[in-house]
């Protein structure tokens, strides 16, 4: 679906290999823009990432609203013209009627940004920037949560001896006066 490209006809398969987001607000576009859409995931919850992040109800609610089918515990197995077929949970086969299939299974880095900074090391000097330093989709492809982290420890530890390696995890176990441990 990069650079507006859409799936042919009227019923789509959005096969969702990732757990989070990206194939729910996939099937929630094509189903606002017409389509037939049922996702079907590989895990036991639709967008069970998104369980850590308090958004699930959310996001499925709205795949209901707006007519999305969900196929939980499936893997889809074959593909060929107007057909995906696959397996289901306990083995079950199925097959569904598609004009297209949306795989969404990988995510993929973009360092772009950075590589085009590190280009123009004088530019960078002028305007008195010491370093540039990857993190969040730059380095690995993350939810927002872990990338919003690498944001944040980026900045506790700008001042450190070398920002772009992690420290060390500090635990630290608070002993209250008067409780035995």
């Amino acid at each position: 679906m990069l650079e507006g490209k859409r799936p042919p006809g009227e019923r789509v398969v959005v096969f969702d290999g990732d757990g989070y987001f990206m194939a729910t607000c996939l099937a929630e576009l094509l189903a606002l823009e017409g389509h037939r859409v049922e996702l079907v995931t590989l895990f036991d919850q639709v967008a069970h990432v998104a369980e850590e992040t308090l958004e699930a109800p959310l996001v499925r609610g709205r795949l209901h609203e707006v007519g999305v089918a969900l196929r939980r515990s499936s893997v889809i197995e074959r593909i060929e013209p107007g057909l995906a077929a696959g397996t289901g949970e306990f083995g079950v086969p199925f097959e569904l009627e598609a004009d297209g299939v949306v795989l969404c299974t990988q995510r993929v880095s973009n360092e772009a940004l950075y590589l085009d900074l590190r280009a123009e090391p004088d530019a960078l000097e002028r305007e008195g920037i010491e370093a540039v330093y990857r993190i969040g989709d730059c380095v690995a492809p993350r939810i927002v949560a872990e990338a919003i982290f690498d944001g944040h420890r980026l900045a506790r530890e700008i001042d450190s001896e070398n920002p772009a390696i992690p420290l060390p995890y500090k635990r630290e176990r608070m002993i209250m006066p008067g409780l035995r441990v």
